[in-house]
């Protein structure tokens, strides 16, 4: 797309500079074309894409519940009763659908986003090395940022999760047993121990947060100074005539589409890295030979 977007802009430069409209009304004509059977072509990729994709999580979520319930079913009663029935319950209403959201839709467009990323830099490279290359230095800002800042929201999801599910069982017991309670006068003591509980989760939540928003932060930061730099420099390769201008605005478009699609990538992070707890706490149980 970004190659004919680059040709049409040579060809709008030709008519205001005088051309005739005649003579180059055909070429239009037909990279518009070119641009409506590209339309066509990805409104179809993207419905089966995204058919196959959810069609196939759905199917491996109701595989993993029922391997789940039937890991469950075998276990001894220590287990359960040192888990807590509420992680079970959690796992089957909860977890699993956690999991479906990181195999579903999510997965399809984390998996479109990162080879747009590559097809958009193969593409850059082939109409403009130099200027590709110099665009190309903040890639590895945006892999550092995504990285360290992502193992961050990774361990403080877990910790979340964890405390969660911690105060999920001392919730459940104080219900079910809600007479011995009573009795027992122990009505304050219990919820101070649950308040704990939910306080942590928060504690874990707000500070995964943070790390989120300081990748969406930095990427950003790193984004819009990559725009600033390939206006500077396409504008400079212009005006020594080494480019031509729809080979600058080819290369920037394309260079603006990669930079999105690393960033989509980044922004589904956080599904995935849900999936990944929910799906390590699922199949430890599944795992787990009583």
């Amino acid at each position: 797309m970004t190659v004919v977007l680059g040709s049409m802009t040579n060809l709008f430069i030709d008519i205001a500079q005088g051309g005739s409209i005649a003579q180059t009304q055909h070429s239009i004509n037909l990279r518009a074309l070119y641009l409506v059977v590209i339309a066509i072509a990805v409104a179809f990729a993207t419905y089966v894409s995204t058919y196959c994709f959810v069609s196939t999580g759905h199917k491996l979520a109701n595989r993993i519940r029922e391997k789940y319930l039937g890991a469950i079913l075998r276990q001894d009663i220590a287990y359960i009763d040192q888990t807590g029935v509420s992680t079970f319950i959690d796992g089957l209403a909860f977890h699993v659908d956690l999991v479906q959201d990181g195999l579903s839709e999510k997965l399809g467009l984390a998996i479109t986003s990162a080879t747009t990323f590559v097809a958009a830099m193969i593409v850059a490279f082939m109409r403009s090395p130099k200027l590709a290359a110099i665009m190309s230095t903040m890639l590895p800002f945006m892999f550092a940022s995504t990285g360290l800042v992502g193992s961050g929201m990774a361990k403080h999801s877990r910790y979340a999760s964890d405390a969660l599910s911690s105060a999920n069982d001392v919730a459940r017991e104080i219900t079910s047993s809600s007479r011995i309670v009573q009795g027992l006068g122990v009505e304050d003591r219990l919820c101070s121990l649950y308040t704990s509980k939910l306080w942590l989760c928060a504690k874990s939540g707000s500070q995964k947060y943070l790390w989120q928003g300081l990748m969406m932060g930095s990427i950003s930061c790193i984004l819009y100074l990559g725009y600033a730099l390939a206006f500077w420099e396409g504008s400079r390769l212009l005006g020594t005539q080494q480019l031509d201008t729809g080979t600058v605005v080819n290369v920037l478009f394309v260079i603006i589409i990669a930079a999105f699609s690393l960033g989509q990538v980044a922004s589904n992070l956080q599904v995935f890295t849900k999936a990944l707890e929910a799906g390590r706490r699922i199949f430890e149980t599944i795992d787990r030979v009583p």
